[in-house]
């Protein structure tokens, strides 16, 4: 008599050479800083400078054909498509800012300070990583309940594919 399981799910990783399904995210993040300061009167100073970050993405993404060959609506309602594994593309993050310093008195005892400017970081890298992850062929999945199709077997192996391609997977679940 064969035991069957009334309900299975099992996952897979689904990249070819891969042990675990990870979200792979290369970047090289540089920067540069410029700053100088101008004495505009005896008692105001002010300070401007410039910085410049340029992040770098290695192409870590996965394609999903299915997923790249869709047709959206841009907010204009003309059609996009979008390339699952493309990553963004290398721009510079401008950060012009300005200060200054006012010696109220004089004599440095009352001075006021300010400044404003544009500042940028790193981009949240955990929404980059999360696109690379979720284009749909990095895991295989399936759900069954309440059928016979699968006898029960303790190994969790037994029931994943032999052979992943990088495609994406089928996706199966019967309720």
């Amino acid at each position: 008599m064969n035991a069957w399981l009334p309900r299975f799910q099992v996952r897979w990783n689904n990249i070819p050479g891969q042990e675990k399904p990870v979200q792979p995210l290369a970047v090289w993040y540089t920067g540069l800083y410029a700053q100088d300061e101008w004495q505009a009167t005896p008692r105001v100073k002010v300070s401007y400078g410039l910085r410049m970050d340029v992040p770098f993405f290695d192409e870590t993404g996965y394609q999903n054909a299915n997923a790249d060959a869709l047709t959206f609506r841009n907010a204009d309602g003309s059609p996009i498509q979008y390339e699952t594994a493309k990553l963004p593309d290398t721009r510079i993050l401008w950060s012009p800012r300005v200060g200054f310093n006012w010696d109220v008195s004089g004599n440095r005892t009352t001075q006021v300070r300010g400044g404003t400017g544009l500042f940028t970081g790193p981009p949240l890298y955990v929404w980059i990583s999360n696109q690379v992850g979720n284009t749909g062929v990095l895991t295989g999945y399936e759900e069954l309940r309440n059928t016979k199709a699968r006898p029960w077997n303790p190994s969790p192996n037994a029931y994943k594919p032999t052979n992943v391609t990088g495609a994406p997977p089928r996706a199966t679940s019967s309720r």
